[in-house]
């Protein structure tokens, strides 16, 4: 009995959520999906060529509440998002990009028009600026760094990507289902070519006591020389959506190697876990807001 009434609760809670988005889904200002675009972008360490994730991979980047005409516009769709990659304020290559509505408010950018990808091989501070109809959604500002190898035996320089990747972490709620496994997932990479395999640890603790943890012997989680977003759930899956909605202080702490990685807080009151202020729209502006969609928080690294 107390499990349908949680069920009928987060069910109610659910669908009234879905019906009000879709009440004021058409006032709400297109924008970028932010972790898709930390998943989009590529830089290769060996060779300096950047690249973009294309619609055809499940990490495609996103954008969100684009007007519903522009999915009978097939001219505009096919150039429906222009993205600007600069250095130091100077325009390197400008890509127009098709979109295709993916789901609901959701539209991926499936390709672009150029046909031969850049290389980036000076360090220095670099942008993406993301625009619809000439009007700016997101600046993506990121850096490369261009270091020398550390193995005599193959000596050469590596090219990587510096940014928020290392900034953030977010935990997805399938749905917001009661009974969906809690899944928590931030960026890894190493400054290696060829990547490294490392001892990683995620621990839970909710009001200073640990409540569940993620862990695997070395080997079973491979680092590349690129961001790359890692997932994680807890206790095979049987820990719960319904378990982390719990009223309380909350912190995911992340090791590398028996070392701090990062530590991730965030709150659950009434319920509900609290948006940080990026992704909150009653404190963020349109250009500043991190676009997540219903199931998907975002924590900030302490």
């Amino acid at each position: 009995m107390k499990n349908q009434i949680v069920k009928f609760f987060f069910s109610l809670f659910f669908i009234s959520s879905f019906l009000m988005n879709q009440l004021f889904a058409q006032d709400l200002p297109p924008s970028m999906v932010y972790y898709t675009v930390l998943n989009g972008i590529n830089l290769n360490a060996g060779n300096g060529v950047f690249r973009f994730v294309t619609g055809d991979d499940d990490n495609a980047i996103l954008a969100a509440f684009l007007p519903p005409e522009i999915i009978t516009n097939k001219a505009e769709m096919t150039k429906a998002i222009t993205l600007i990659l600069k250095k130091e304020g100077n325009v390197i290559q400008e890509y127009h990009w098709k979109v295709g509505q993916l789901k609901g408010a959701f539209f991926w950018l499936v390709n672009h028009d150029v046909a031969k990808a850049p290389f980036i091989k000076e360090a220095g501070n670099y942008s993406l600026e993301f625009l619809f109809r000439d009007k700016l959604l997101l600046n993506f500002p990121f850096s490369v760094s261009v270091e020398k190898s550390s193995d005599p035996y193959k000596p050469g320089d590596g090219y990587y990507l510096e940014g928020t990747w290392k900034d953030y972490a977010f935990i997805y709620l399938k749905d917001n289902d009661p009974e969906s496994a809690v899944w928590f997932s931030t960026w890894f990479r190493s400054k290696s070519l060829e990547g490294k395999k490392p001892k990683v640890q995620v621990e839970l603790f909710k009001d200073g006591k640990k409540i569940t943890s993620w862990k695997k012997e070395a080997d079973a989680l491979f680092m590349p020389s690129q961001w790359l977003e890692k997932k994680f759930n807890f206790d095979q899956g049987r820990f719960k959506t319904k378990d982390l909605l719990k009223d309380g202080k909350y912190q995911f702490v992340v090791t590398v190697d028996n070392n701090i990685y990062g530590k991730y807080n965030f709150i659950v009151k009434d319920a509900r876990i609290k948006y940080i202020d990026q992704q909150d729209r009653t404190k963020s502006d349109p250009l500043n807001y991190l676009e997540g969609g219903p199931d998907i928080w975002y924590l900030i690294r302490e």
